[in-house]
């Protein structure tokens, strides 16, 4: 006879920040290029821009290692714009997924 065991998790997976000095989550701006900054729980090695998803623009080159990454954002036009990090975009030296980001949004006017 089997006996199921039920298995827990030993890490619910790294976490991701995002920040920026140029526009506030949840401000306005009429900027139209912004530097945004993640930093990572744990440390990551694959990590990059295709991981990032935007709504009303492009990314550019991710730069950073570690914990510490930094992308610009170039908005189009006006309207709410936002940037975050989905579940399963990357892994720790563990190999486990990432949990998802907050949304930062903000406004171009």
């Amino acid at each position: 006879m089997f006996e199921l065991t039920k298995v827990t998790p030993t890490s619910s997976g790294p976490t991701v920040s995002i920040s920026s000095s140029s526009v506030s989550n949840g401000g306005t701006t009429t900027a139209s290029v912004h530097t945004f900054n993640f930093v990572t729980s744990e440390s990551t090695t694959d990590f990059d821009g295709s991981d990032v998803t935007v709504t009303g623009g492009i990314v550019g080159t991710m730069t950073g290692s570690g914990t510490n990454y930094s992308i610009s954002f170039t908005v189009f036009g006006v309207g709410t714009k936002t940037i975050e990090v989905q579940a399963g975009a990357f892994t720790n030296s563990s190999g486990t997924i990432n949990q998802a980001s907050a949304t930062y949004s903000f406004l171009k006017t």
